[in-house]
């Protein structure tokens, strides 16, 4: 008759069958059945209704704008007769696929919170453990990185362009077939690298989160490598290895030894680097001790870094672009070149603005997480949903 604590749907008489009410849809499983985390958790892959809209509309609208500019493009390539025409034609479509990547990632994700709907928090860790949802993680972390690079490219060819000058551009020829190649090649090259070396199972004990058992009651938890070997060596108590000794392989065989080989054994699923959370986003937010801390801040670094180049170049041509309109006479030609020199700092401006929207408060947020000022882990939706797609 006591309402201060919750009753498991699955009794047991070897662990509590009750639990306090303040234990209750805490994101911990305390019943063997999981129902404290399932009866009456509504729980969603998007809990809130304005990030779920916007997951649609932004979706939806990026998905089909940067879908118009690649096929636009593509189709106009062919009477491109110089160098710097085919270089920006060939950059902004690399970059309308980047951004059409992330669309794809958002209209997907919010799909399948509609696929899970209320049933998400009995299902979550199938999802976190699933292909689809690395595939996922893959397809945004590519496209963000595509674009990114692209625009680095982008804003390096122009700046050196306005420095030449009066010059004449270059016809294209087969020089220039062979290095836009080149930049292309290297563009996705290096964005599928980074999206998909974490996916490597060589380097597992970098990346991957944690293990789930689904068929063992009392491991139905994500169980990290620190609460492994906490429960091994008190399992092997004449086992004296150190902790360093501890690889996920080295786990996988001493969890094996633990249990009957009747029945084929016990099954885990590992639950990779997109995995750390439901939107399956590259593990931004990471505490100084946890192995994948180097890489994360590695491609945040280099994003920063590509950011920089942006900024200085676009800044350099709108200080030169400025420079130069206040030089020209009023005549017809002057005010032309005016018009057209105020449009291009005004996209300039958009440019910067939206790279800084984008990437800055994703490394000001991953700094305070990892030096553990602040715990972003719950704002993984927010920033994906609504601040990495900004340039999209």
């Amino acid at each position: 008759s006591c309402n201060n604590h919750f009753v498991c749907n699955y009794q047991s008489s070897f662990k509590n069958s009750y639990i306090p009410l303040s234990s209750l849809c805490d994101g911990k499983y305390d019943c063997l059945d999981l129902s404290d985390e399932t009866s009456c958790c509504e729980r969603e892959l998007i809990n809130d209704m304005a990030l779920k809209v916007s997951s649609w509309f932004i979706g939806t609208l990026s998905m089909v704008l940067n879908g118009i500019i690649p096929v636009r493009n593509l189709y106009t390539i062919k009477s491109v007769r110089t160098f710097s025409a085919l270089t920006d034609k060939v950059l902004i479509t690399l970059i309308s696929v980047g951004d059409w990547l992330v669309g794809i990632y958002l209209f997907c994700l919010a799909s399948i919170d509609v696929y899970f709907g209320k049933n998400f928090c009995l299902r979550q860790y199938d999802w976190l453990v699933s292909t689809q949802c690395s595939i996922l993680g893959v397809v945004s972390t590519v496209g963000s990185q595509i674009s990114l690079f692209s625009m680095t490219v982008l804003s390096i060819t122009r700046i050196v362009r306005i420095s030449q000058g009066l010059s004449v551009p270059g016809p294209v020829n087969k020089k220039c077939y062979v290095l836009v190649a080149s930049i292309i090649f290297v563009t996705l090259g290096t964005s599928i690298a980074l999206a998909v070396i974490p996916l490597e199972s060589y380097f597992e004990d970098i990346f991957v989160n944690a293990l789930y058992y689904p068929d063992i009651k009392f491991l139905r938890a994500l169980i990290t490598k620190n609460s492994f070997k906490q429960a091994l060596t008190s399992y092997y108590e004449k086992t004296r290895l150190p902790i360093s000794s501890f690889s996920w392989s080295s786990i996988k065989s001493l969890i094996r030894g633990m249990f009957t080989n009747d029945y084929e054994g016990i099954s885990y699923k590992v639950v990779g680097f997109y995995g750390n959370d439901p939107v399956c986003l590259f593990k931004f937010f990471v505490a100084p001790d946890e192995p994948q801390t180097s890489y994360s801040w590695f491609l945040l670094g280099f994003n920063f870094v590509c950011f920089g180049i942006i900024s200085i170049s676009y800044a350099a041509v709108f200080i030169i672009t400025s420079t130069s309109s206040s030089s020209l006479s009023q005549g017809a030609t002057g005010s032309l070149v005016r018009s057209r020199n105020s449009r291009l700092q005004r996209k300039i401006s958009i440019i910067i603005l939206t790279d800084f929207l984008c990437w800055v408060p994703f490394i000001i947020v991953s700094f305070l997480h990892t030096m553990g000022t602040v715990d972003a882990s719950p704002w993984y939706a927010l920033l994906s949903i609504l601040i990495l797609p900004i340039n999209s």
